[in-house]
Protein backbone atom coordinates (compact mmCIF):
# COMPACT_ATOMS: atom_id res chain seq x y z
CA UNK A 1 0.00 0.00 0.00
CA UNK A 2 2.91 2.36 0.64
CA UNK A 3 3.95 2.16 -3.02
CA UNK A 4 0.48 2.82 -4.39
CA UNK A 5 -0.92 5.50 -2.09
CA UNK A 6 -0.62 9.13 -3.15
CA UNK A 7 2.52 10.55 -1.57
CA UNK A 8 2.02 14.30 -2.11
CA UNK A 9 -1.69 14.72 -2.70
CA UNK A 10 -1.74 18.04 -0.87
CA UNK A 11 0.55 19.44 -3.57
CA UNK A 12 -1.64 18.09 -6.43
CA UNK A 13 0.94 15.44 -7.27
CA UNK A 14 -0.91 12.23 -7.93
CA UNK A 15 2.01 9.78 -7.80
CA UNK A 16 2.76 7.00 -5.38
CA UNK A 17 6.25 5.54 -4.94
CA UNK A 18 6.92 4.02 -8.36
CA UNK A 19 3.33 4.17 -9.57
CA UNK A 20 1.06 6.79 -11.05
CA UNK A 21 -2.41 7.38 -9.63
CA UNK A 22 -5.54 8.39 -11.53
CA UNK A 23 -6.28 12.06 -12.07
CA UNK A 24 -9.23 12.82 -9.78
CA UNK A 25 -9.57 16.40 -11.05
CA UNK A 26 -11.45 15.51 -14.24
CA UNK A 27 -10.94 18.95 -15.75
CA UNK A 28 -7.34 17.77 -16.30
CA UNK A 29 -6.20 15.02 -18.64
CA UNK A 30 -4.86 11.98 -16.85
CA UNK A 31 -3.59 8.53 -17.76
CA UNK A 32 -6.94 6.80 -17.16
CA UNK A 33 -10.63 6.97 -17.83
CA UNK A 34 -12.96 8.36 -15.18
CA UNK A 35 -14.28 4.86 -14.37
CA UNK A 36 -11.21 3.71 -12.42
CA UNK A 37 -11.22 3.66 -8.64
CA UNK A 38 -9.15 6.20 -6.72
CA UNK A 39 -7.20 3.25 -5.28
CA UNK A 40 -6.04 2.16 -8.74
CA UNK A 41 -2.43 2.58 -9.84
CA UNK A 42 -0.19 1.99 -12.81
CA UNK A 43 2.57 3.17 -15.07
CA UNK A 44 2.72 4.67 -18.54
CA UNK A 45 5.68 4.35 -20.84
CA UNK A 46 7.40 6.55 -23.41
CA UNK A 47 6.35 4.30 -26.31
CA UNK A 48 2.67 4.65 -25.39
CA UNK A 49 2.32 1.58 -23.21
CA UNK A 50 0.27 1.50 -20.03
CA UNK A 51 -0.13 -1.07 -17.27
CA UNK A 52 -2.90 -0.25 -14.79
CA UNK A 53 -4.38 -2.17 -11.86
CA UNK A 54 -7.69 -1.43 -10.20
CA UNK A 55 -7.94 -3.49 -7.00
CA UNK A 56 -11.44 -2.22 -6.21
CA UNK A 57 -12.96 -3.30 -9.52
CA UNK A 58 -10.59 -6.27 -9.92
CA UNK A 59 -9.27 -5.13 -13.33
CA UNK A 60 -5.76 -5.19 -14.75
CA UNK A 61 -5.32 -3.34 -18.06
CA UNK A 62 -2.17 -3.63 -20.17
CA UNK A 63 -1.86 -1.76 -23.47
CA UNK A 64 1.26 -2.32 -25.56
CA UNK A 65 2.10 0.06 -28.38
CA UNK A 66 4.90 1.63 -30.36
CA UNK A 67 3.87 5.27 -30.59
CA UNK A 68 7.42 6.28 -31.54
CA UNK A 69 7.02 4.74 -35.02
CA UNK A 70 7.97 6.26 -37.37
CA UNK A 71 9.51 8.82 -34.99
CA UNK A 72 9.28 10.09 -31.42
CA UNK A 73 7.39 13.11 -32.78
CA UNK A 74 4.34 10.88 -33.33
CA UNK A 75 1.86 12.10 -30.68
CA UNK A 76 -1.34 10.62 -32.16
CA UNK A 77 -1.85 8.16 -29.29
CA UNK A 78 -2.01 11.10 -26.88
CA UNK A 79 -3.94 13.44 -29.17
CA UNK A 80 -6.61 10.78 -29.76
CA UNK A 81 -6.59 9.59 -26.11
CA UNK A 82 -6.35 6.03 -27.43
CA UNK A 83 -5.28 4.41 -24.16
CA UNK A 84 -8.04 6.13 -22.19
CA UNK A 85 -10.68 5.19 -24.78
CA UNK A 86 -9.62 1.52 -24.82
CA UNK A 87 -9.66 1.43 -21.02
CA UNK A 88 -13.11 3.03 -20.94
CA UNK A 89 -14.41 0.45 -23.44
CA UNK A 90 -13.11 -2.37 -21.21
CA UNK A 91 -14.91 -0.95 -18.17
CA UNK A 92 -18.10 -0.47 -20.22
CA UNK A 93 -17.99 -4.09 -21.43
CA UNK A 94 -17.37 -5.38 -17.90
CA UNK A 95 -20.28 -3.30 -16.59
CA UNK A 96 -22.58 -4.72 -19.29
CA UNK A 97 -21.42 -8.25 -18.42
CA UNK A 98 -22.26 -7.62 -14.78
CA UNK A 99 -18.69 -7.96 -13.50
Amino acid sequence: EEFTRCQSCINNIRRGIGFDKPEMNYSKTGPTCKCVAAESFGHTGFTGTIAWADPVKNVVYIFLSNRVHPSADNKKINDLATRVQVQEAIYDILAMAGS
